[in-house]
Order: C-alpha cells, then sequence, then structure tokens
C-alpha cells in the first residue's frame, strides 16, 4: 500500500473495535473521502469515493470490492450483494481513492480491499453478546490457533435487529473460515470459506410528505407486498504465494461463489441464482535498468458470471402465478496487465501500468410472450498510469498520479435487451 502512487486509507482491527462498527457503512466513514450510507441495516450499503458510485440507484457501482484479494463485484463492476462481508473476522480495511484500472482492470474507480485475520500464534476461543437499541442483538463465537505447519480461524455471527423503522427487521448468519499452510520456508497455500444467510424486510422510499408525517413509517407499497431480501451464499477461495529468493515471486487466487437470492418487492418477485468463478495470476521479479530498480509485474485475470433469473408476479411477498422474467445472464470479464514500480532513490518512486480489459454480457431470452430480447455486448478498453511518490516518512509522503479508468455498464444499466 505506502509504494502506490495513490492516496490510500487503512482501517486496524483495532480502530475498528474502539468505533465499535457493525456495519460497512460505519467503518468506511472514518475514511476522508469515502461516503457510505445503509440503506436496509448492514446488508444494503451505498458507497461513493470521492463522487465515484453516486451514479446509481442499486448496489454499489464503480468500485471494486474485495474480500482478500477475492472480488465481490461481478464482472461489470456492479456490488449487489455484500452479505458475505462480516467485519468481525477483518483483520483491516485497505481504501485506494482514484481510478485503479491500470492494476484492477474494469469498474475500478476506487478500491475498498477487507483483509480477515490469519490464525492466531496462540490458540483461543472467544464468545462475545453485543446489544443495542431498536433490537440490536448479535451473538460471535471464535476459534483461533495453530497446529504444526497450519494456522486456522472459524468465526460465526448471528446478528438480529428490529430497525429504526417499520417493516425492517433483520436477521442474519455469517460464518467465515481461514486456512493457512505453510509449505516452506517461501511458499503458502491459504483457504477461505464462507457462507451466509441473511433475511431483512425492505422499508421502502417515502415522499417528502410521508417524511414530515411519520419518518419511521415504511412504504405503503412495500408493506402491501411483504417486500424483503432473502440471499443465501456459499464461496470458497485459495490463494498460493511462492518466493524465489528476494527477487521473485509468484500469486495465483481462484475462488468459486454460489447464491441464491429471492426478493419480492412491489409488482415483482425477484428470484434466481447465480454461480460465479474466477481467478487471478500475477508473476513479479526485480530488475536493475540502469541505476534504477525496477520491479515488474505481469498478470492475468478472468472472471464468469452465470445468473438464472426466473421473475414472477408477487402476492403479498409470495411467487404468484404470472412469469414476469426467464432468462440467463453471462457475464465475462478478462484482463491482462502490466505494472513497474521503479525506486529512483530511497525516498522517490515511479510507477507506470498498463492493463487492457474485455467485458462481455449475454443474455438469454426465454420468455417469448413478449419479444425476443436476446443480445450480447462487448466491451474493452487499455488503461494506463503513471504516478509519482516522494516519501519524507514512513507514514507521510506526496505523490502524484495520472491515470485512466474503465467503466463499462453494468448488467442492471443494460438491461433486459442488451
Amino acid at each position: 500500500m505506502e509504494d502506490l502512487t495513490q492516496s490510500v486509507g487503512v482501517i486496524t482491527d483495532r480502530e475498528l473495535a474502539v468505533t465499535k462498527a457493525v456495519g460497512l457503512d460505519e467503518a468506511l466513514n472514518e475514511i476522508p473521502g469515502v461516503k457510505a450510507e445503509s440503506q436496509a441495516e448492514t446488508q444494503e450499503v451505498r458507497i461513493s469515493i470521492r463522487g465515484r458510485g453516486l451514479n446509481t440507484s442499486f448496489g454499489i457501482r464503480s468500485i471494486r470490492m474485495l474480500v482478500d484479494g477475492i472480488p465481490e463485484s461481478d464482472s461489470t463492476g456492479e456490488t449487489s450483494d455484500l452479505t458475505g462481508i462480516d467485519l468481525d473476522s477483518a483483520e483491516r480495511l485497505e481504501i485506494v481513492k482514484g481510478p485503479m484500472a491500470a492494476q484492477y482492470g474494469a469498474s475500478s474507480s476506487g478500491v475498498v480491499n477487507v483483509i480477515t485475520e490469519k490464525g492466531s500464534a496462540v490458540p483461543f476461543i472467544e464468545a462475545k453478546t453485543l446489544f443495542g437499541s431498536y433490537g440490536f442483538w448479535k451473538n460471535q463465537g471464535k476459534l483461533s490457533g495453530n497446529y504444526k505447519r497450519l494456522n486456522y480461524l472459524l468465526n460465526f455471527t448471528r446478528t438480529d435487529k428490529d430497525g429504526y423503522r417499520e417493516h425492517e427487521n433483520l436477521r442474519a448468519y455469517h460464518l467465515n473460515s481461514r486456512l493457512d499452510l505453510k509449505l516452506g520456508e517461501r511458499s503458502g497455500l491459504t483457504f477461505f470459506f464462507r457462507t451466509a444467510d441473511t433475511a431483512s424486510q425492505l422499508p421502502g422510499n417515502l415522499s417528502a410528505a410521508e417524511l414530515r408525517a411519520d419518518r419511521r413509517q415504511a412504504s405503503f407499497l412495500f408493506k402491501l407486498f411483504d417486500a424483503q431480501s432473502n440471499i443465501t451464499r456459499e464461496q470458497f477461495g485459495t490463494n498460493f504465494n511462492r518466493q524465489w529468493g528476494d527477487d521473485k515471486s509468484l500469486s495465483a487466487m481462484f475462488y468459486f461463489r454460489h447464491l441464491n437470492f429471492q426478493v419480492p418487492v412491489p409488482f415483482v418477485f425477484l428470484n434466481g441464482q447465480r454461480n460465479s468463478f474466477g481467478g487471478d495470476v500475477r508473476y513479479s521479479f526485480k530488475r536493475a535498468v540502469g541505476k534504477t530498480k525496477n520491479t515488474f509485474t505481469l498478470g492475468a485475470e478472468l472472471q464468469h458470471d452465470h445468473e438464472a433469473r426466473k421473475d414472477f408476479d408477487n402476492n403479498a411477498g409470495t411467487k404468484g402465478a404470472g412469469v414476469q422474467r426467464d432468462e440467463t445472464r453471462r457475464l465475462y470479464n478478462t484482463g491482462l496487465y502490466l505494472l513497474d514500480s521503479m525506486r529512483i532513490t530511497e525516498k522517490l518512486d515511479f510507477r507506470i501500468g498498463l492493463n487492457y480489459s474485455r467485458v462481455h454480457v449475454r443474455i438469454d431470452d426465454f420468455l417469448l410472450t413478449d419479444g425476443n430480447d436476446s443480445g450480447e455486448r462487448l466491451f474493452d478498453k487499455l488503461s494506463y498510469q503513471f504516478g509519482a511518490t516522494y516519501h519524507f516518512k514512513p507514514a507521510f509522503s506526496l505523490y502524484s498520479n495520472v491515470s485512466t479508468g474503465f467503466d463499462p455498464p453494468t448488467i442492471t444499466e443494460i438491461g433486459r435487451n442488451p
């Protein structure tokens, strides 16, 4: 992080404990230039970094959301589900402010990376209960330790909350686990497994008149149709790291995620499932060019999402007989990148980067009574970055940066007919 030629922010586990942040929005608002708001308790958050991400009414846009380097965003850069993020097992949050397309590709006008804690060198078991206003009750259990070459962490939480407004109950279960296996002196393998089951009522938006009359009331339509969000997900990930001497390293990441959702909202019962997988491979090596010490990084990434959607009429919170949508969505994101970090002097660094990203969206429509809305779109771009950093002190530096972004339309913006 200290070598980046951009503004960065870090929130440590100690700071998370001091602020008693329950939701991601409470933690991120501690960073200047970052604005986060919870729309429905802790599960639906809107995030903007220096104004980017404001132009959306659904999910998170233009901000790359990661957990241990694994994307929470889909292939088009939209993050519609944050139920897999649990701050109780977070070691720190890393935030990069500004375009990062040269390293992260599409839809990375800012980056939020949640790093989970490793297993402790001293084994322990921890249990914690939190109570708060509006029916808030959270139970947490944590098991952490090590055995020979293996460090392990297992964290479980259950959260219940009635909510400030009517029709805003929340119930959420999270299970996060991490295993760090030391393969040798210079190599290691990390496994992640996460599962979440969340159910929350949605109070909906209020008009100005309704807000003045009673700001705690729920929207009439959202109560009438029993609007809610029910999401279950399971995710597996692995990360391999290998070093050769002090000048060469290889890292490889792979993940798979399965998600089911049922979200009845006014007039429609959103229903579907999504399978996602992807990976990233990068190779770094150091080489002097003249008197300049260079660290080159070559990398490739792949991300794929396959979503089967079948929406129905909403019959007071249950599936109706009428079908409103029946389609599959296939999203692909591929990228190649090259980075060069140059140490000019002990205090002056330069950084350049190139990234070619390609986003492919395909929709197959099976509900043909209103016409065939199948189609596909392709977006690609070559992004670059030039930056410099002067380190006055380890915790104080001056930077300058010129970079471009790649912000293709999200799957929600593309809609039913690409």
